[in-house]
Order: C-alpha cells, then structure tokens, then sequence
C-alpha cells in the first residue's frame, strides 16, 4: 500500500474536487494536512461540526482504494443517515473527479457498474456504507479499513462487531474514528485519553510563545478578537493556520487529534463569542470547543455517598419489614440486597455469584420477599430462574424507552400476570439518582463491596442526544456500571412491593455521618428544566422528559 504522504499529488493526478466542484486546497484547513497524510493504522479525531474531518477521511480511503485491492466499511449511526451521506458527500465526489469516475467500470458478470447508496466498486476495490444499529449488517463483510463517524451515536456492541470485522489475516486492519465528544471518558473522549494526545500548537509573532489555542483565554471579549495568552497581542488569521501538532504521549499505539474552532482561520472571535453567550454550555463545549462537558451539579460526590449511609446503631433502631434483590446478568451476576423498612430502602448486601447455581444458593439464603432481574442478554437463564421462584415473586425486567404520547407515564409498569416489569431506563435511572441525592434511598455503612457499587454508580453519567429534530436525556457508563444497574432494579423491586409509597416524600432517618433531616428538594432539579432543554432544538420537534418531581402522577 502506498505511503500516505503521496495523497497530496494523488489528488493532483486524479482531478479530484469536493463534493460542491470546487477545488480541494488546505490552505485554510491546514490542521488537518497531517491527519490527511498520517498512514498509521489507528487514529481518532475529536473534533467540533463542520471543520472538514469527514471529508478527510473520505479522500484518505479512496486513496487507499486507488492504491491497492481493498474492502472498506464507513459506518454512521443509522441507515437512512449513511445514505444521505453517500447521496449528498460521497457520490459528487466521484461524479466530478474525472480520475476516479473513469474507474467505476462495467464490470463482466454484472454488465453494469456495482454502484448502489450503500455499495460502490470503483477500480478493484469495495466501499460499504453501513448504519450501526442492525446487527447483521455488520457480520456479513469482512474489510481492511473502517471508518466510524459520528462514533458518539452508534450503537457500541455493533461498532464492536464492525472493528471485529478486520481481524482477517489479510485485513490491513485500519480504523478511523470520527466525532464530537459528549462527556468525559465516553466515546470519542475515551478514545482520545487513551490516543497520544496531539495539540495544536502555533507561534506568536510578536513573543514567539508557542502556544494551543482555548477559550477563553485566546481571545479577548473586550476587542473581539484572538490574541496571544502571553503578550495579549492581536493574532491574526494567518497566525492561527501555521502551525504544528505535538503529541503528549508519542508512545502510545493510537494517534490522537484534538480539533476546536479557534484553529478555524473562517470563523472569527466575534463568531465563537456568539456560541458562548447564544449556546448552552455543553452544546458550546461540545460542538464549538470540541470538548466533553458534564455539569457539576449532576456529579454524586463524597458527601452525597456519606449522607446516604447509616450505621448500624440507627439500622438497629429500624423495623424490617422485607427483603428484596435487584439483579444485572451479563457474564457473571451482580446482586443488590436490601430492606424494606419502615422508613423506605436500605441496601445491606452487594455480592458477585459466579453461576446460576451460586445466585439460587444466595437467594435461597436471603429469601427476599421481590426479585426483579434484567431479562437480558439470557433471557432462557432468567425464565428459569422465574419458574423456579414463581411470577408473583421473580419480576422480569424489560428495558425500554416510552413512546412520545407517554412522556406522563410512571417510569415502570409491573404485569404481574406474566411476571414482568417494563422499566424506562433514563426515568428509572433519573428516579434511582434523585432518591441517593436527597437521601431516600439509604445505604448500610458496614455493606461489603459498598465502595464498588458507589464507584460504579459515578460511571453512569447523564447526557442529552439529539437525534432527528429531538433531544432526549440519556444515562452513559464510562466504565462498568453492574453494580449501578443492579440497584436500579432493587429499587424497583422496592416499588413494586410498595407501589402507595412516594420515597420523595417520606421523612427518613438522618445518615451516620449528619443526624439531621435532610432536605426535601433535590439541588439539581431546576424550575426552568424544560425551557433549559428546549433552547437545544426547535420545540416543536422535541420530547423532554423532566425530572421526577416535574412529573405528572398517574
């Protein structure tokens, strides 16, 4: 395969254009000369919308298709999405590069070109378009290349089963990925933390300081334009294209590019002060910074954790009234217990059983009165397990995410006929956290393994996706998350047995850590939450699921 260095000439040679017929330079998009040419086999770019790294990537494999007989697979989050790509990017590119149109030939068999919206042959070499969310879609090619756009929307056990795609012995084993970061260590952030870091880095002209460019501190709001961080003169647009990338950590096997507006020379100061006053902060961070953002105020800290747990003097004082587990099944089985009291929950147990034998001996201990487990991905291990104890008792978890008329509902629905509870996630999830942050939910001090269920419960952070004129709060796992999910379950199992219960509303015993009560308004839930949400789209396209106390009761 060709060096990538050549690709400037190739381009030359080959008449391309971009997809609107104009000719390609990298004058202004100078910053991306080196992921253009860069021929490592891993790279991730986190960038902000609209600085041409789609398009890059897009010259780079049909380079390398040019090259050399190869298979590529290009994934955006849906179908319908990759084949509005396909129509609107990537065909006007071939139609008006004559190098490249004059390859897509009549092939013998066929006696027509293989030319589809999600299958092009040009030369000897494949391109397929695929959406991330089917799963068959991505066990029927193998590849030598992948790219992954818009990473933070696609569905990641399918963006796994694509990279697996290129583990051929032959497969050239090149991925891309592409996107705009959401929160921290998720998606592309994560990717990014684990790459060589590469900054921007230019000189000033005036101190000859060699500096990235950030806000705020590269631009002055005061004169409206971007300036040195260290003497504070002016930068001009032709000072913020010439420059150099730096990695932090060379060593490290994946290469790693970090792009923000203010690299940009076609947007001004005046332009991102705009973003900044206009935006919502993380729609700023993320798609003008090109940075993850998380509020501070969704954060579970210390303290929270400290004032949601008692100690075994007030646990003695309680009276227990039941039992109940919460279980997430994936390749082990992670068990939350607790009680029912006479002020609300208390989880007393978080325990690993290995087997389906060693959860039957732990339950068979612990004889809890509700069981709810998620019914996925086993479901035949969960059936049995609900035969054996009975439907009135094992509840079986269905996830799922209510329809637009239902914005109103409850956030579970139990049918106890068949044993099985409809749980919405973000709502159960939202309910979950608000119930630790105003101490509702308590925690036996002395519970082992009670550290592990609350570092798991911080790698489950909240995010919105906006997707097709709609934006929706969602739950994101930075890291594990079992233990998290597995109390969500336990607290549900607490509802069930206890559905007149509202844990908002009832005055519960003060922590081991601050013998007091404890205040009935959770500090994040805001007046204004759904007018704060709505600036993100138009309104008319959006659904808004408010918190908890928001809600409309059934």
């Amino acid at each position: 395969m060709r060096d990538q260095t050549q690709i400037l000439n190739w381009i030359k040679e080959k008449g391309l254009k971009t997809n609107k017929g104009q000719e390609i330079e990298f004058n202004d998009h100078y910053f991306l000369l080196d992921f253009l040419q860069d021929n490592h086999n891993r790279i991730v770019v986190q960038k902000p919308t609209q600085v041409g790294v789609s398009f890059t990537a897009t010259l780079k494999i049909l380079f390398l298709g040019d090259s050399e007989t190869i298979s590529v697979i290009y994934t955006l989050p849906t179908g319908p999405e990759a084949r509005d790509f396909v129509v609107s990017k990537f065909d006007p590119i071939i139609e008006r590069s004559a190098g490249l149109r004059e390859k897509v030939q009549r092939v013998p068999f066929r006696q027509k070109p293989i030319w589809s919206s999600v299958l092009k042959r040009i030369g000897e070499s494949y391109y397929f378009f695929r959406g991330s969310w089917v799963a068959w879609r991505a066990q029927s090619i193998d590849a030598d290349v992948l790219v992954v756009d818009e990473l933070y929307f696609q569905k990641p056990e399918i963006r796994s089963m694509y990279e697996e795609r290129l583990e051929g012995s032959a497969s050239r084993d090149i991925i891309y990925w592409l996107g705009y970061p959401s929160i921290p260590g998720y998606g592309i952030s994560d990717l990014y933390e684990k790459s060589d870091q590469r900054e921007w880095y230019i000189e000033c002209p005036n101190c000859h300081e060699w500096q990235t460019l950030t806000w705020p501190e590269s631009i002055s709001i005061q004169k409206k334009t971007y300036v040195c961080k260290f003497c504070r003169k002016d930068l001009s647009d032709e000072d913020r294209k010439r420059g150099v990338w730096k990695s932090k950590f060379p060593d490290r096997p994946i290469h790693g590019y970090a792009l923000n507006k203010l690299m940009a020379p076609w947007i001004s100061a005046t332009k991102i002060i705009k973003s900044f006053q206009e935006d919502t902060p993380k729609h700023f961070h993320n798609y003008t910074l090109g940075l993850p953002y998380l509020e501070k105020r969704n954060e579970l800290t210390d303290e929270i954790f400290s004032t949601a747990t008692i100690g075994q003097v007030l646990y003695d004082t309680l009276k227990t009234e039941h039992v109940i587990c919460g279980i997430d099944q994936g390749d082990q089985f992670n068990l939350v217990v607790g009680i029912g009291t006479n002020v609300g929950p208390i989880v007393t147990a978080v325990e690993i059983c290995k087997s389906p034998q060693e959860l039957e001996r732990r339950l068979d201990f612990y004889q809890p009165e509700v069981v709810v487990e998620d019914m996925m991905p086993d479901k035949h291990i969960a059936k049995l397990m609900q035969q054996k104890y009975g439907p009135q008792k094992f509840f079986l978890a269905n996830l799922r995410n209510w329809g637009e008329g239902d914005v109103t509902r409850l956030h579970f629905e139990v049918k106890r006929s068949t044993g099985v509870v409809n749980l919405e996630r973000t709502e159960s999830l939202d309910y979950m956290f608000e119930s630790i942050k105003d101490g509702t939910l308590k925690f036996k001090a002395d519970t082992p393994f009670l550290n592990l269920l609350f570092t798991q419960l911080r790698s489950l952070v909240p995010d919105y996706e906006e997707r097709f004129g709609r934006v929706r709060k969602v739950w994101k796992n930075t890291a594990k998350d079992d233990f998290a999910h597995a109390l969500n379950y336990f607290l549900t199992g607490y509802q069930i047995l206890f559905p007149e219960r509202e844990l908002i509303e009832t005055h519960f015993v003060p922590s081991s850590a601050e013998e007091k009560p404890l205040p009935g308004s959770p500090e994040w839930v805001e007046k204004d939450f759904e007018t704060t949400i709505r600036k993100l789209v138009n309104p008319e396209g959006t659904i808004v699921i408010p918190p908890k106390s928001l809600r409309l009761k059934k």
